[in-house]
């Protein structure tokens, strides 16, 4: 099952999917007092998400939502611990384990990752940076952390960065920086590490026509390498229309299949060959966990 959430406000949703179909299994409703839906992301065990809400005093809680078997809600627990203040969260992931939750915001002084513990609430802010706005953030076994940086500068291209959440809580930035051998046409959408910390799937989409040809969104991957690997493609109908814009990039637990969502449709794409074109109308998906 995956767990999608489309749309702002009131009129957004938090929905059930079935992987396999596209088909929804049901709607989540906003616990009481929720103004809307902002991002959701795997807990750890099969059939267990974290769900970020935005309150109407704006302030900003995490539920635990269990999905059964059959794709209905069986439980949703908020986080203990107050609210977070108000802010506007880019993404959100959780460790492997689902011990920990990293809820990515920009405040006043540039981004910071605000570290929750999922076990009992508590939580500490973690700085990435003076300036620039984290996109997208994806956590590995053994505490690695890749997030998508959109420098503060005019020209300033999006690079994934890596970091390592040390056991004492501290996230102590790596020199990896990837997606630099992208050329600069290139706009890199979304992040997501591999089980085993070193391999990176990233997905982009060609912002600008080259000779004349048709545009690409693609899905590559990094494994330490100078160049990437193209997992999958999809071309654009013709040099003035767009590609397909995957919004989010989602693993499956088992760690061997990625699900890319766009407007309408998603793609079940496998990391050893392989693809499906699944349908998920209704909405653009902007956070996705699987």
């Amino acid at each position: 099952m995956a767990l999608v959430a489309t749309g702002h406000g009131r009129s957004g949703t938090a929905a059930v999917r079935d992987a396999a179909t596209g088909e929804p299994t049901a709607v989540i409703p906003l616990p009481p007092g929720g103004a809307e839906w902002l991002h959701v992301t795997r807990a750890g065990a099969p059939g267990t998400f974290y769900a970020a809400v935005r309150f109407e005093d704006l302030r900003i809680g995490v539920l635990r939502v269990e999905i059964g078997v059959d794709g209905e809600p069986r439980d949703l627990t908020p986080l203990p611990g107050e609210r977070l203040g108000a802010f506007d969260p880019t993404c959100m992931a959780a460790s492997p384990d689902g011990a920990q939750i990293l809820l990515a915001c920009t405040r006043a002084g540039g981004p910071e990752l605000a570290h929750l513990l999922g076990t009992d609430g508590s939580r500490r802010g973690i700085g990435v940076g003076r300036t620039g706005e984290v996109t997208g953030v994806t956590w590995a076994e053994g505490g690695r952390v890749a997030f998508l940086w959109m420098p503060g500068t005019p020209h300033g291209a999006t690079e994934v960065r890596v970091a390592c959440l040390e056991p004492g809580g501290d996230l102590v930035p790596g020199s990896a920086v990837i997606a630099t051998s992208l050329p600069r046409s290139n706009m890199v959408l979304d992040v997501v590490i591999g089980r085993d910390g070193g391999t990176f799937y990233l997905t982009t989409v060609e912002a600008e026509v080259t000779d004349g040809e048709p545009r690409w969104t693609r899905l590559l991957a990094f494994s330490g390498g100078p160049d990437p690997h193209v997992l999958f493609e999809l071309r654009g109908p013709d040099p003035q229309g767009a590609p397909e814009m995957w919004q989010r990039t989602a693993m499956c637990g088992c760690g061997g299949e990625l699900l890319a969502f766009a407007s309408g449709s998603a793609y079940r794409i496998g990391l050893g060959g392989g693809w499906e074109r699944l349908p998920f109308p209704e909405g653009r998906p902007y956070s996705a966990a699987w």
